[in-house]
């Protein structure tokens, strides 16, 4: 019995001893031949690789203003259940300012569960503030990079749009798309066997994102703001439906400003239609009218076939030729070619060409840049129509109505570097939006250097015709063009829009021009204005006006100062109160200065406005310029403490780090104390903190107050 015992003992030993061995043999093998398989298969179940966005490049005006830049903003959702009261929700998200009535109404009728994204959108400070307070608990709030305009819709057609996806939409968005996109990171964040998110261990960053480069453009934000404005107030009070400025410099083509009316908001790109994007003023061509009069005339001055004291005749204001009638604005008899510049003589200009001949207006013209593309770099400039004499359709009237801008077609920035080469003695230059290239710390890293394209004239007649043009502001047409202390010169053009439907001219639409530059003597400024008008107007009375006011406006900001006006050519105007809007956010004090029809001036960087010039409540005329100073982190005494109670304390850090405050953070979710107060002026290296509480009822009953909650539920 005892020598069974001990067999059966033997036999189980043995075995259990051959079974270890095969376990650890079995583990041997899946540590060392399965571990790499094992290691993929696990990390495949156990995380999830998620992209971490990079900064978008920003893109800055020529003294460093920031047109655009990427910062955190919320995506707003609705996480929507069979027990979710829609309506409620559609109501709410239309009266926080999250959507819009339609988006809200295609709420309710979303019969679908889940999450549903409400808004991608720009939200405002005041629409956060509201959701961090009282939003029901289907709405869900996530981090995400957005584009943001610290100066706002500035120069939209030129700096374009981002889509939803983070790609460039339009302008000079999608054209550097490549250089403005950074390289995205990684970062790796563990599951449950669920697939739910833990942060135990706690997410890993495999790859840090990288920020795209930067543009500096040649766009000075001031100057924008100032033409936008004097447009926009052009147009309302001719009752125009559309038009466009801008602003060059002669001497190296950069762009100092070009706005346009309609304009859009960036903000919205998510809502514009394709249309809304087109740029009226180097997209579209239009017969520039008498503004291509420059052209017979710098021809007849090369050619040496005329001077400006000879002699014409024009009859009595109509001229008879094939299958046309060839008319002035009233009968001029004998004049003298500077005369007939000033009067903007349709026949004059007429006979001039034909004194030249077709070929010698036809290379003047081409010299000057007309009928080919300047080359600026956006995409979808329309090239112009410069017919050749020896297409079809050229006939005996040709060569006299392209003397006075029929048959021939431009945009407005080739009308304006054509004149430009006029202001500054003859060379046409290519025009520069582009300043310099930046990296991502804001370091140049190309400069973009000014391009002549070609001598259109010499010097001496670039002189001439710039002493025509100052005649036709003191003694012709472009009258109303003048700056007293800065005289200008310039030449109105009213040109009728042809309609392919009819085969004709429409009698009743018009684009009215009038391109000129400032001061006449030495030239700083060219600057083009062109209204599309309905009914009996004429660029005297439409585009002059709105270029003298841009001009007056611009000219401090060139570094010339004023002299002061006759009293008789003081112009009355009404006057306003500058409102206050020291520490708001640039867009905030931008809209408050633009409902009392002033002109708000950004300077520097920064969350919010810190000083301003004028000072606040001064009495000053309609269209004043405001230099609003940005601050928010350096160079002040004092720091004033935002409020934050009730926000996500994720929200105050961010608000805290804006204004460049040391913050201590205590709990957890959302933020029911703060210290110290808001509002209070401490010194930039104070330390503040801030208390929150997971539970947001509570979290929204201490930020308000018992006695306002009372009074909100009755």
């Amino acid at each position: 019995m005892r020598r069974g015992a001990s067999i059966r003992l033997a036999l189980v030993l043995g075995f259990s001893g051959l079974l270890v061995v095969a376990i650890l043999a079995r583990g041997a093998y899946i540590s060392i031949a399965c571990h790499d398989d094992l290691l993929r298969e696990a990390l495949r179940q156990q995380t999830r690789v998620r992209p971490i966005p990079a900064p978008r490049g920003p893109i800055l005006d020529r003294h460093g203003s920031t047109l655009a830049c990427t910062r955190e903003n919320a995506l707003v959702a609705v996480r929507l259940t069979a027990q979710s009261d829609r309506a409620a929700l559609a109501r709410y998200l239309e009266t926080a300012g999250v959507c819009s009535a339609s988006r809200a109404r295609e709420l309710m009728r979303d019969h679908r569960s889940g999450c549903v994204q409400i808004s991608r959108g720009w939200l405002s400070s005041v629409v956060l503030a509201r959701l961090a307070a009282d939003a029901p608990d289907e709405i869900e709030l996530s981090a995400t990079m957005k584009r943001y305009y610290p100066c706002g819709p500035l120069a939209p057609e030129l700096v374009g749009i981002v889509k939803l996806d983070g790609t460039g939409g339009s302008g000079l968005e999608i054209r550097h798309d490549a250089w403005l996109t950074g390289h995205p990171g990684r970062k790796v964040r563990y599951v449950t066997g669920g697939g739910w998110h833990t942060n135990a261990p706690p997410e890993k960053v495999i790859e840090r994102p990288r920020a795209g480069g930067g543009l500096q453009l040649s766009i000075d934000a001031c100057m924008q703001e100032i033409a936008q404005h004097h447009l926009r107030a052009g147009i309302r009070r001719l009752g125009a439906t559309a038009g466009h400025a801008i602003l060059l410099d002669p001497w190296t083509g950069e762009i100092l400003a070009l706005c346009e009316e309609p304009t859009f908001d960036p903000l919205q790109s998510g809502t514009l239609a394709p249309e809304a994007l087109h740029a009226d003023s180097y997209m579209d061509q239009y017969e520039p009218g008498s503004t291509f009069k420059i052209v017979p005339f710098i021809a007849a001055l090369e050619a040496g076939v005329i001077a400006p004291d000879d002699t014409l005749h024009c009859g009595p204001g109509v001229r008879v030729m094939e299958r046309c009638r060839i008319r002035d604005h009233r009968p001029f008899g004998v004049v003298t070619a500077a005369e007939v510049f000033s009067h903007s003589s349709n026949i004059g200009a007429g006979r001039i060409a034909e004194r030249v001949g077709w070929e010698g207006v036809f290379r003047s013209a081409q010299a000057l840049g007309f009928g080919m593309a300047s080359g600026i770099d956006l995409a979808g400039e329309a090239h112009g129509y410069l017919p050749h004499p020896r297409r079809p359709r050229w006939s005996e009237r040709s060569l006299v109505t392209i003397a006075y801008g029929q048959e021939v077609a431009c945009n407005g920035l080739q009308l304006g570097l054509a004149y430009a080469a006029i202001a500054n003695g003859g060379v046409l230059m290519k025009p520069l939006l582009v300043r310099a290239f930046l990296d991502a710390s804001g370091d140049v890293v190309r400069r973009v250097q000014p391009q002549v394209v070609r001598q259109a004239m010499s010097p001496e007649t670039a002189h001439t015709v710039r002493e025509l043009l100052r005649q036709v502001v003191t003694e012709g047409t472009g009258g109303a063009a003048e700056v007293a202390w800065f005289p200008t010169a310039g030449k109105t053009g009213t040109a009728q829009i042809f309609d392919p439907e009819r085969g004709g001219y429409s009698a009743e639409e018009h684009v009215l021009s009038f391109v000129g530059f400032a001061p006449y003597d030495a030239p700083r400024i060219v600057c083009t204005v062109s209204v599309r008008c309905t009914g009996d107007l004429h660029a005297s009375e439409a585009a002059a006006p709105i270029f003298a006011s841009i001009v007056e406006d611009v000219a401090p900001l060139l570094g010339e100062p004023g002299r002061a006006v006759a009293a008789g050519e003081r112009r009355v105007e009404t006057r306003v109160s500058i409102p206050d809007v020291r520490g708001l956010d640039p867009l905030d004090a931008r809209r408050a200065l633009l409902r009392e029809r002033l002109i708000p001036v950004l300077e520097g960087r920064g969350p919010r406005v810190e000083a301003m010039r004028p000072q606040a409540y001064r009495q000053v005329r309609h269209g004043r310029v405001v230099h609003l100073t940005l601050g928010g982190v350096a160079g002040r005494a004092t720091v004033q403490v935002p409020e934050v109670r009730g926000l996500s304390l994720r929200r105050a850090i961010s608000l805290f780090a804006d204004a460049g405050l040391a913050l201590e953070v205590n709990g957890s979710g959302w933020v029911v104390r703060q210290d110290p107060a808001p509002g209070t002026e401490v010194s930039p290296d104070a330390s503040c903190a801030v208390w929150g509480s997971p539970d947001v009822s509570r979290a929204r009953r201490d930020a308000l107050g018992v006695t306002q909650l009372a009074l909100e539920t009755g």
